[in-house]
């Protein structure tokens, strides 16, 4: 009878503890499969243990053929300039034992000859006794980021050229009317070199303080319009003032 009752107590624990693991791996399985982002993990000799879907369809591989490989093998990682191997981050984890990421310029190349240009991080799975046990390891796609990054890039050059050439003297300033940017025209005219006025409020530019005070609150009274034209004395920096017309936009 004894036997029986220790024997059914037995059999209750462990029905609690592979419930509470079944639970566990529902839950947190269910998280992994369902973010943006691939994850793969590996255990301490650098062998994959879990491969969610992200990271399935951008390393190409199945994860029951991923299962026990090698995670370079899977996650095969090169430079994107010069397409020389790049150390994988799980053996950076081993050694070090910190949280590692990827330097830019990283390319994944997945099973099916895709290049895709990934960002990841690479973190330790501590055991019980605080020896790494694991490594898991959390990539993105930046395919879509980086044709952005060139597009705005693109538009910036394309824009900077365009505010270089215009021969009016342009200025800049944020809403502290402090220089953020300005032409090569502004700085022929008024003979002062770029690093010489960024951050410095404009009032330099001005014949006198008035008309600084008086073009702000013209500024203030304007703001929810497209801009204004205004006549205004201006100093260059040789102490020659001239007259000029102005027109003032906002961003």
């Amino acid at each position: 009878l004894v036997g029986a009752v220790v024997g059914a107590v037995w059999q209750m624990n462990v029905k609690s503890h592979y419930r509470q693991i079944w639970r566990f791996e529902s839950r947190y399985g269910t998280t992994l499969n369902s973010i943006g982002e691939g994850v793969i993990v590996s255990d301490s000799e650098g062998r994959i243990e879990l491969l969610n879907p992200v990271a399935a369809n951008l390393t190409g591989w199945v994860e029951s053929e991923a299962l026990g490989q090698p995670l370079n093998k899977v996650f095969r990682i090169v430079d994107e300039d010069t397409h020389q191997p790049i150390l994988d981050p799980v053996e950076r984890v081993l050694e070090t034992g910190i949280i590692v990421g990827l330097a830019n310029h990283t390319l994944l190349l997945s099973r099916d000859g895709r290049e895709i240009p990934i960002f990841d991080t690479g973190a330790p799975i501590h055991g019980e006794g605080g020896e790494i046990a694991g490594v898991v390891l959390a990539f993105s796609d930046q395919t879509e980021d980086r044709r952005m990054r060139r597009k705005l890039l693109e538009r910036e050059q394309k824009y900077r050229g365009l505010f270089n050439s215009i021969r009016d003297a342009i200025l800049v300033v944020d809403t502290d009317r402090r220089i953020q940017d300005c032409n090569p025209a502004f700085t022929e005219l008024f003979g002062y070199e770029l690093n010489e006025i960024i951050g410095e409020k404009s009032r330099f530019i001005y014949e006198n303080e008035e008309d600084f005070l008086q073009l702000g609150e013209a500024i203030q009274r304007n703001i929810d319009s497209p801009g204004f034209l205004v006549s205004i004395p201006y100093k260059t920096k040789s102490g020659y003032v001239f007259p000029s017309e102005a027109a003032v936009y906002y961003l």
